[in-house]
């Protein structure tokens, strides 16, 4: 009985010792809570008292695991239970502290809570099975964490919501914990007993202090540490018993700041749409206090119904298991009732709430299924007609007014396209003028009436989505002869040019062509006629990491779609034109490709010039190319680290080479390629990648294995694992992204048929 007394007056007068001092060094340092829109108080107050919880706690319970006795006793034999509830509660400490001091976001607060739960349920303390009595036994079996993480997380955060008052979540802390305190004592649980009587003796000497009007605020800090303590110390009371009381008592004295987390997620998310994580001014206390009540009386109606639960609570030590379970439940239905009473003007709201919601929604859905099938049209657009067509079919479908695209040039604004609905109407109107970053140096205007048919998010979420899409998909030139282009021809290039006949038609790869070379001998074949032809000629190597790219980047996009050639550089693309065009293409990689390029460019006589990788690994590549192909003319080289990429170009054109391999990394190689491509004389222009690399010896070629069954990729993130996966890592977004392809194509195709 000594060590119960000391327990508690000791750990109260430590706390009642502590406060002025936190309280003074919280002042001088400015560590204090300002008053705010969704605050209660009007002058600065200090908000750290959390640390008078976990010192007060921590010097009167670790010297018992060192008593020779009962007390000391029961500690030891559960020291790692309880070794990890500490740690793990001293650890959300820390993290609520240095939300008072610096802030924390809200994510990472809960990753931590999380975390430090898993530490105590490592320990051994989850919820494995609840008893019923003489009648059965409930086994969680896997489900025993995930249940603990989230009983420990879910009372840890309703006690920082419950903490807007003065002594609001001290009070409900000390009431939960002389209610823990008896169903420990009623179990023959000793250290639990004494835990919460410290427990409760440091929450009585704080509350002298934080009693309205507050002189202290326990802080994040504060009510994290006490919410994780109270929640994992009872998880450990309630893993000794696995009896429903065990659980359910705790749950009844907690059923306030539980109901109030509950309510308050359900609103945010439900109701409001927002994040759960942004703090506003709708829990209980405040609307008690709207209600016109004072501080101190809506500090009383909470403490009582904490009480209230909480008695109903211990009643069910006092019975048999079947009406444990009758008073559970009636527990649960007082609280229940109470807040649904204290809630009733909110009916009509949440009413209102939940049909626009549910219109919102279901239109929204529509929408970015029209924006979605338009995304995959513009990718398959090769004119400026076919863009317009898509842009006009996108506002049909989203019940657009009208769609007017404006040409300005030299001062001018001209009405190039207008697009109107089919029925008038007179109902409001969203007018909407966009400014739209053309390919070319003139400026387009995109002006825009929306129908505003029933809420305004819906016609501003139609206006962002058309944004998008013009962002994504800028309006391209009109058709000429040549190249399918604009009035304006000189700027033909950004359409995708026809090619000779002697390359084959290229298949689409969700909009970007790859030319289906059936062997190796017929891409040398054609690349040897474009060279021949004396025209310039841009190569790339298609992967699925560099679709991706292409897909979140227009100007890689741009890049990919008006190369000459485009060679299936990965299993991926073969299997992607499998899945989309019912065909797939023979891999001719880019690393073999150039290999072969040398071997004809040593019989042919042609010149080769060499860009990229480091100097020590181009002259090792050199060498070795030059033992393997003793006629091959190298006719110049540079490292891929200069700065100046005019001279580099004045160095290629008096090298007078026909081919030019640039080894600078995708996509930086294609970039500067594309940059300079007017200004090159050669030929024949490719990026190589490693391949340099590769030839000096100085990168190994995946085995024969990988390299015939396509899978180098596997190889390569064998051999680095940290730098590929972080290249790697985006072959599953591609993946959904070809099936989402394939599903939007099919849906397309269907309603096509249906019309």
């Amino acid at each position: 009985m000594k060590t119960y007394v000391t327990v508690y007056f000791g750990t109260a007068l430590v706390a009642m010792f502590l406060v002025p001092i936190i309280s003074r060094l919280a002042k001088r340092y400015r560590f204090v809570d300002s008053p705010g829109p969704r605050k209660v108080h009007r002058t600065p107050i200090p908000h750290i008292g959390g640390i008078v919880f976990i010192v007060s706690t921590l010097s009167l319970i670790l010297p018992l695991f060192f008593l020779n006795n009962d007390i000391g006793r029961s500690f030891r034999e559960a020291r790692t239970e309880f070794i990890a509830l500490l740690a793990g509660a001293s650890f959300i400490f820390v993290v609520g502290l240095i939300d008072d001091l610096r802030t924390v976001r809200p994510n990472i607060k809960l990753l931590c809570i999380v975390g430090a739960s898993l530490v105590v349920c490592a320990s051994g303390a989850t919820i494995r099975s609840i008893s019923f009595g003489p009648w059965f036994e409930l086994e969680f079996g896997w489900l025993a964490w995930p249940l603990a993480v989230i009983w420990i997380t879910t009372i840890t955060i309703g006690m920082n919501f419950i903490d807007g008052l003065d002594g609001l979540a001290g009070g409900i802390a000390a009431i939960v914990c002389g209610t823990i305190l008896v169903l420990a004592l009623w179990s023959s649980q000793t250290a639990i007993a004494v835990l919460m009587l410290a427990l409760l003796g440091s929450v009585t000497g704080f509350l002298f202090f934080n009693f309205h009007p507050a002189k202290i605020f326990m802080g994040d800090s504060g009510s994290m540490f006490l919410g994780f303590m109270i929640g994992a110390g009872s998880l450990v009371c309630q893993a000794k018993t696995c009896t429903l009381v065990g659980l359910a008592l705790p749950f009844l004295a907690l059923g306030v700041p539980i109901f109030d987390m509950a309510y308050a997620v359900i609103r945010r998310h439900f109701f409001e749409r927002r994040s759960l994580f942004t703090p506003d001014r709708s829990h209980l206390h405040h609307h008690l206090l709207d209600l016109g009540l004072r501080q101190g009386a809506v500090v009383i109606i909470i403490y009582s119904m904490t009480a209230i639960s909480a008695s109903i609570g211990l009643f069910m030590l006092t019975v048999g298991a079947g009406w444990s379970g009758c008073l559970f439940a009636i527990g649960l239905l007082l609280l229940f009732s109470m807040f649904v009473y204290l809630y009733r003007d909110y009916y009509h709201k949440i009413r209102l709430a939940l049909k626009r919601n549910r219109i919102i929604t279901r239109e929204a859905r529509e929408i970015k299924r029209s924006f979605e099938n338009a995304q995959v049209r513009m990718l398959e657009s090769r004119s400026f007609k076919a863009w317009w067509e898509t842009v006009c079919d996108m506002g049909q479908k989203m019940h657009f007014h009208s769609i007017g695209l404006w040409h300005n040039r030299n001062g001018c604004s001209v009405n190039v396209r207008e697009w109107k609905a089919s029925k008038s109407t007179k109902e409001k109107l969203l007018k909407i003028i966009f400014t739209l970053n053309g390919r070319d140096t003139t400026e387009w205007e995109m002006r825009v009436k929306i129908l505003i048919n029933s809420y305004l998010e819906l016609s501003a979420r139609q206006a962002m989505l058309l944004a998008r899409l013009m962002d994504e998909f800028p309006p391209p030139e009109e058709e000429s002869e040549e190249f399918e282009q604009s009035k304006d021809a000189d700027s033909a290039d950004i359409q995708i040019k026809k090619m000779p006949d002697y390359v084959p038609m290229p298949l689409s790869i969700i909009g970007i062509p790859v030319v289906p070379f059936e062997l190796y001998s017929q891409s040398l074949e054609c690349i040897e006629k474009l060279i021949d032809s004396n025209k310039k000629s841009f190569c790339v190597a298609i992967n699925p990491v560099k679709i991706y790219h292409a897909l979140q980047k227009p100007e890689l996009l741009k890049i990919l779609q008006q190369a000459d050639i485009g060679i299936c550089d990965g299993v991926g693309i073969s299997i992607t034109s499998r899945i989309l065009n019912g065909k797939s293409i023979k891999r001719c990689t880019g690393c073999d490709l150039f290999f072969k390029l040398l071997s004809l460019a040593s019989r042919k006589g042609w010149g080769v010039y060499m860009l990229g990788a480091s100097a020590q690994s181009n002259a090792k590549a050199r060498l070795k190319l030059k033992k393997m192909y003793p006629n091959l003319k190298i006719l110049g080289w540079q490292n891929g680290y200069f700065k100046n990429s005019d001279a580099v170009i004045k160095q290629i054109n008096s090298s007078k080479a026909k081919l030019l391999f640039v080894a600078m990394g995708s996509p930086k190689q294609e970039y500067w390629i594309w940059q300079h491509r007017q200004a090159i004389n050669a030929n024949f222009c490719m990026g190589v990648g490693g391949s340099f690399d590769i030839a000096s010896g100085s990168l190994q070629r995946a085995p024969r294995f990988f390299r015939v069954t396509g899978t180098e990729f596997l190889f390569r993130l064998m051999m680095e694992p940290f730098k590929r996966w972080h290249i790697q890592k985006v072959l599953f977004p591609y993946l959904f992204r070809v099936i989402e392809k394939k599903l939007v194509d099919f849906t397309i195709s269907t309603e096509d048929r249906k019309d």
